[in-house]
């Protein structure tokens, strides 16, 4: 991977922008045991993603302006060995303007226009939103009301449809610290091929990707610092339609599709994190969440796992040596072979991560990277054992 960033900070913007660029090469390898005497040809399990980025970013920086504003753009792009591809091109907007000392009125905006091919077969898909709110702010809460509107178009799905969903959200601030929050929302969720593969890279060909209309959202929690510990407990329960899951697919196991339930997806969500920074030395944080899913078109909500846990923390031996963790562990993950019909729980995935940095420079330095340090040969995906053991180093400059 290559990446290149620069920002300019003047008196009253600020400007940033970056290009990246990615190719990454891979097998399928997830497929059985084959007899004595079968060679698997590995130039048809071959796997090359190519993925180039390029972003750019616009944002005030004077405090008694009268319009607040943030505007990004961004084009991204990605092509496979197969010939399947994808042009993204996107621009979000947040405005914020005062009307009163207490009241402002802020405009969000987002425009996408994408194109994919896939089987020699061209798909045009674009979405529009604009989210007009108002915003009350005072010593003991804010409250957030407004209209999110979504239209999105697909040739290859004949889809053109226009929705307007409600926001509120309101922020309860009792005692100084601590916000109890509750809201209600909805949504078109903007799914893309750079999407699904940066979530499950054992995608085939002849994809089918569609957004999720997130029909309802309605959420409450609480969340709080104090010397130096921040946490936050959530509960949301939410109402989707086209909700999509991965599965390997019924012509070829190795290979996954993506399935969507046209039905009702209800999905419960229990989440909690903490966090605690020991001043510049150490920073530790655990995060956890418990996933109900209710289905209606499908049998399971396949490879979604109903719990996941993970734990960071971030240690600074001096001003040239940091070292870093990552522990998580997921589970009540289920598979289907739709050859077969068996369905499969997996079993829970344990898995620890360590870098070690080292600043030889101002603006270079070296990294090694030791993952899944248990060596479990767990499987995210079925089919898909990890690897065990590994370990990856490299060099960073920046300017």
């Amino acid at each position: 991977m290559m990446r290149v960033g620069a920002k300019y900070l003047g008196a009253a913007f600020k400007v940033d922008g970056g290009i990246e660029y990615e190719r990454k090469n891979y097998y399928f390898y997830g497929y059985q045991k084959q007899p004595e005497g079968v060679v698997v040809d590995r130039d048809t399990i071959r796997q090359t993603l190519n993925r180039f980025g390029v972003k750019l970013g616009l944002e005030n920086t004077e405090p008694n302006s009268l319009i607040d504003y943030k505007v990004v753009t961004m084009l991204n792009t990605i092509k496979d060995r197969y010939n399947s591809s994808e042009v993204d091109w996107g621009t979000n907007l947040q405005t914020s303007l005062p009307v009163t000392d207490k009241v402002y009125a802020i405009f969000d905006a987002d425009a996408y226009v994408s194109q994919r091919v896939d089987m020699d077969k061209t798909f045009n898909r674009n979405m529009f939103r604009v989210k007009p709110s108002f915003k009350y702010v005072d010593d003991l809460f804010s409250l957030t009301a407004g209209l999110n509107v979504v239209n999105e178009t697909d040739n290859g799905l004949d889809v053109n449809r226009t929705r307007a969903f409600p926001v509120v959200d309101l922020d309860l601030s009792p005692i100084p610290g601590v916000h109890i929050k509750a809201g209600y929302n909805g949504d078109i969720v903007r799914n893309t091929l750079r999407s699904f593969l940066s979530e499950n890279q054992w995608l085939g060909s002849n994809l089918l990707v569609a957004n999720t209309i997130k029909n309802s959202d309605i959420y409450a929690g609480i969340k709080g610092e104090m010397e130096g510990l921040n946490y936050e407990a959530k509960v949301a329960f939410t109402s989707y339609r086209n909700f999509y899951f991965f599965n390997n697919s019924l012509s070829d196991t190795t290979r996954f599709s993506a399935i969507y339930d046209s039905g009702k997806t209800n999905v419960m969500t229990i989440s909690g994190e903490a966090g605690y920074q020991f001043g510049d030395l150490f920073g530790t944080s655990v995060k956890t969440s418990f996933y109900d899913y209710g289905v209606s078109n499908v049998e399971e909500p396949w490879h979604r796992p109903s719990f996941t846990f993970s734990w960071f923390n971030a240690l600074t031996i001096s001003k040239k040596l940091f070292i870093t963790s990552e522990f998580y562990t997921l589970s009540g993950i289920r598979g289907v072979n739709f050859q077969s019909g068996e369905i499969r729980k997996l079993k829970p995935i344990t898995d620890l991560n360590l870098k070690i940095d080292y600043l030889l420079t101002r603006n270079f330095s070296a990294f090694v990277t030791i993952n899944n340090i248990f060596g479990k040969e767990y499987e995210r995906y079925m089919n898909y054992r990890q690897q065990g053991l590994n370990f990856v180093g490299g060099l960073s400059f920046s300017f």
